[in-house]
């Protein structure tokens, strides 16, 4: 894939290794973060998500921070991510053998200062903006969500905008243009206690195949704030999808959610409904705190209701619960798969999809560590009963992750 390069461990050591030097050389100058996450998941199938399994993911980031001069940081991240006794990425068996896993180079840019409220950012990157409904770097994922971008970033004002570009896929055609190609116009302001958050947002994506392919154009708004213990927050987003091969078709979604915080315990009880059209495309957004962490669905021709419930139970302990209602917006059109793309075949005229219940116990036991224990179940409605034809109609997850950070 384009922009992502591949090398084995030895590489890691001697991108580790000149740290030392640099350091010397300009101290202060340099910086070193990162993490380690273990997470072991288990889930039962109920026909949607693939055969049961049980999984141990392990995911290592070195970050490296380097000032390269007063105006110029540079970057470089090196990640590992594996299933515990897979294969790496050249189907090798790495586990008591001779073999290593492949490490990537997950970030890796240069940020430049032309002046204090204009950067320009340039090299393979994450970005992330909002609440990633829209864009995400998809953190759950073992490897997660990075662009191949170029970003200025111009402050002024009560706000700032972003103006980035970023090919996804080089597809080596040879009668059009070849690059699959993101860019967007994104700006956030800060208009007070009552509009804290304030986006304005265009988005336009181009693919590319041989004979043509779909573009997309997306216009969005945000808001968000907390007044005293009320919080709020809103999105909305349009777009319009172009084909050679058919007419345009045109989408949409929004999603509202309102909180209160209590002294006691920082109690929060939140709602949260949310609508998306039959044709909208979700693009590269964050589906957990929004659709649930059964990730049984994507957010296209679904709307659904949401109970939250977050509590510190201690200084170290925090436990969150949220309760989903799922249903299709039109009843006549399918239901689709966390992907946003895949449809599920049901022979139901219903348009109850189901409910879930997600259950999440934290505990920061060191600042930079913590472990953290899920368990999410799907209760299947009308609709998804006829999707599956296996006997167990519902989907069940555990997982239970260990984070260190430095």
């Amino acid at each position: 894939m384009k922009g992502k390069l591949l090398f084995n461990l030895s590489a890691l050591a001697m991108l580790i290794q000149p740290t030392a030097t640099l350091a010397e050389h300009h101290e202060g100058k340099t910086k070193l973060k990162g993490h380690f996450r273990w997470r072991t998941e288990s889930a039962n199938n109920a026909g949607y998500a693939g055969p049961k399994y049980n999984v141990h993911l392990l995911r290592a980031r070195l970050g490296m921070d380097i000032k390269a001069s007063s105006k110029v940081d540079l970057y470089l991240e090196a990640h590992g991510a594996k299933n515990i006794g897979g294969q790496n990425g050249l189907g090798q068996e790495t586990s008591s053998t001779a073999v290593d896993d492949l490490v990537g180079l997950h970030q890796a840019y240069a940020n430049t200062r032309f002046m204090d409220n204009l950067h320009v950012k340039l090299g393979r990157q994450i970005l992330s903006y909002g609440d990633q409904m829209v864009i995400s770097p998809l953190e759950w994922n073992n490897t997660g969500r990075v662009f191949d971008a170029a970003k200025v970033t111009y402050k002024f004002w009560k706000g700032k905008v972003d103006a980035f570009y970023s090919v996804l896929a080089s597809n080596a055609t040879t009668t059009r243009k070849d690059e699959d190609e993101l860019s967007g116009l994104y700006s956030n302001f800060n208009f007070g206690d009552w509009a804290k958050d304030f986006d304005l947002y265009v988005l336009y994506r181009t693919q590319r195949t041989a004979t043509g392919g779909p573009t997309l154009t997306m216009l969005g708004h945000r808001i968000k704030s907390k007044i005293g213990k009320v919080d709020y927050r809103f999105e909305a987003s349009v777009q319009k999808e172009n084909t050679t091969t058919a007419p345009a078709k045109k989408g949409g979604q929004y999603n509202l959610e309102v909180g209160y915080t209590f002294d006691w315990q920082n109690l929060r009880l939140g709602a949260q409904y949310f609508v998306a059209g039959k044709n909208y495309v979700q693009l590269y957004p964050l589906g957990h705190a929004y659709l649930g962490y059964a990730d049984i669905f994507g957010r296209r021709n679904i709307k659904g209701l949401v109970f939250h419930t977050k509590a510190n139970i201690s200084d170290t302990w925090m436990a969150k619960l949220d309760y989903h209602m799922f249903s299709k917006h039109d009843k006549d059109a399918s239901a689709y798969k966390v992907n946003g793309t895949t449809a599920y075949t049901g022979s139901s005229t219903s348009d109850k999809l189901g409910s879930e219940i997600d259950l999440i116990i934290k505990n920061q036991f060191q600042e930079n560590a913590s472990i953290t224990f899920g368990v999410s179940r799907f209760m299947a409605g009308d609709f998804m009963k006829s999707v599956s034809s296996q006997k167990e109609k519902n989907f069940n997850l555990g997982y239970l992750t260990y984070m260190v950070k430095f």
